[in-house]
């Protein structure tokens, strides 16, 4: 009865063009329309714009009677507690994360003492638990801006793609990729680059069965003869499920002569596995996109942000780029003079130009630098994760004795911020984003009070809910008019959002339902209003902290 009613008022509103929201909602459920349902369309149809109000009205109010009964579906987004997800015998250094299956996968960086190399290590709660293991001795160098990984997975298959530059030898670098299918070991390093120095932070993404890697190199020609003139240039190579193509120079042809180097080329890959690059030169972003099968002439998308290098003597990583469904996301640190740091994100939609940015971070009266900052999007939905310095860099007294690592999600212009990330005191230096559909994946490295020099990995996870709460309803059976006493709970099934409101209806005997409280944190009420020889019913229902309803409960009571 219920569904016939809401597929008639459906066609009803619709061919009236008086579609509410809830409306939308329905027909998006009722995928067709009964016989019955268009023969009333049609009668309508011949009917004066007064009467079809009035039908429209009817159905309505026959429909609202309804609707109470039937229990809501909704479901929501949380962040489940932060994790401890390193082994803390060590310092760990410029986490990178990626995600799939619900699973985590992180790598971080080790300074073996004073030596030139470090060591690769990956932790993952894959087996229910954080475990920490060596992944490479044959880590990145131990130079300022140097001890960098990349890490992606293929979320078509779950396998893992690492990418650093190493000492190869005592007369060459590598840029190397370590690959880990699902459940097994590392393997690697295949060397898609080897020169004589290499000490730029590479990018990999993966997508599909292939894979794309970037990085800086001055050794390997373009379409334009810059060798003289740039000692730098965004290379790329890719990965067609066989082998890795020879690195490709995207930016060569550049014509702008003050650029004496590009760094820090940083990927991203659609779902449609378009991928996307920005690099930095002289302090403003550049962007290529690979849309079409080739890739597009590399153009600049900010001009005097005054991208930081660094800040201090070791903040670092100060723009990310992300993508999804065409569209790409560029976060980066926009220094204006010497003390104001802010953070901001553009867009840019696949063939149209980029939007103007959009403040991520609020405004600092301090002017303390941001750094660490990462990126993740997913069908318009955007993270921004970055560090926010603490008084010792700040142009004046902040008030804060650590580095505070900072996320932010939503749509760009529109973001909230995510709080409980690391702890009460924490002194982060780095973060990372990932994504697995629209459930965001953070990480970062924190020394605590305690553990000074000791950076531990730190792990927050988003949750889908789609689980309303159960309650419990407790009423007299019987009780003495005018008062009927109740009282009820409810509890969220673990992992979830939490209870967060309530309502209560009451009904006289067979009759309709009427509510006594809408949206209450109440747990108890006396209801004043019985008469003798009626039997009252209650019903109750519980709503957590991301809309989801639980079921109704019931509790009867006969007044005397």
């Amino acid at each position: 009865m219920r569904r016939h009613c809401l597929i008639k008022l459906e066609s009803v509103l619709f061919m009236l063009l008086a579609l509410s929201s809830d409306s939308l909602a329905y027909i998006r459920d009722f995928k067709s329309l009964e016989a019955s349902t268009m023969k009333t369309l049609a009668l309508l149809r011949s009917r004066t714009a007064r009467r079809r109000t009035t039908v429209v009205v009817v159905l309505v109010a026959l429909c609202a009677a309804l609707l109470p009964a039937v229990a809501s579906r909704a479901s929501g987004v949380f962040w489940l507690p932060t994790q401890e997800a390193s082994d803390a015998s060590f310092d760990h250094l410029n986490p990178v994360v990626a995600t799939y299956h619900n699973h985590a996968y992180i790598l971080s960086v080790r300074v073996n003492g004073t030596s030139a190399t470090t060591s690769v290590f990956f932790s993952t709660n894959e087996s229910g638990r954080w475990d920490t293991q060596l992944l490479s001795n044959q880590g990145p160098h131990n130079t300022y801006s140097g001890e960098f990984t990349s890490l992606a997975v293929d979320p078509t298959s779950g396998k893992l793609y690492a990418i650093w530059a190493y000492q190869k030898s005592p007369d060459a670098d590598g840029v190397g990729v370590w690959t880990r299918e699902p459940g097994g070991q590392w393997t690697g390093p295949t060397d898609v680059m080897t020169a004589g120095s290499l000490g730029e932070q590479p990018s990999i993404v993966a997508g599909g069965g292939k894979a794309y890697a970037a990085f800086v190199s001055s050794e390997v020609p373009g379409a334009c003869d810059d060798a003289t003139s740039r000692s730098g240039d965004v290379q790329v190579v890719s990965y067609d499920g066989g082998s890795w193509s020879p690195p490709r120079n995207l930016t060569s042809c550049v014509s702008d002569s003050s650029i004496l180097e590009f760094s820090n080329p940083k990927l991203a890959l659609d779902e449609n596995g378009r991928p996307y690059l920005a690099s930095s030169a002289n302090g403003d972003l550049w962007f290529d996109e690979n849309a079409s099968g080739s890739w597009s002439d590399p153009a600049q998308i900010t001009h005097g942000a005054a991208i930081p290098v660094s800040a201090g003597t070791a903040l670092r990583t100060f723009y990310g780029i992300a993508a999804s469904n065409g569209a790409a996301y560029v976060t980066y640190v926009r220094q204006s003079g010497t003390s104001t740091y802010d953070v901001q994100l553009m867009t840019h939609q696949l063939g149209a130009s980029w939007s103007s940015p959009a403040h991520v971070s609020p405004p600092d009266s301090y002017g303390c630098p941001k750094f660490g900052v990462s990126v993740v999007a997913n069908s318009g939905r955007v993270g921004v994760s970055y560090v926010r310095g603490h008084t010792g860099y700040c142009a004046s007294s902040s008030g804060v004795s650590g580095n505070a690592p900072v996320v932010y999600t939503g749509a760009p212009g529109q973001m909230a911020l995510v709080g409980s990330l690391a702890g009460a005191t924490p002194d982060c230096f780095a973060t990372s984003l990932a994504n697995e559909g629209n459930l965001f994946r953070f990480v970062t490295t924190c020394d605590q009070p305690a553990s000074v020099d000791q950076g531990q990995l730190y792990y927050k996870a988003e949750f889908l809910d789609t689980v309303g709460p159960v309650a419990h309803l407790v009423a007299s059976a019987r009780a003495k008019a005018p008062a009927i006493g109740l009282h009820w709970s409810a509890r969220d099934p673990q992992p979830g959002s939490g209870v967060d409101y309530y309502q209560l209806q009451i009904r006289d005997g067979g009759g309709a339902w009427h509510t006594l409280q809408a949206l209450t944190h109440a747990k108890q009420l006396i209801y004043r209003q019985a008469r003798p020889g009626h039997r009252y019913t209650f019903r109750l229902r519980a709503r957590d902290r991301t809309a989801n309803w639980g079921a109704w409960v019931m509790s009867s009571t006969q007044a005397y």
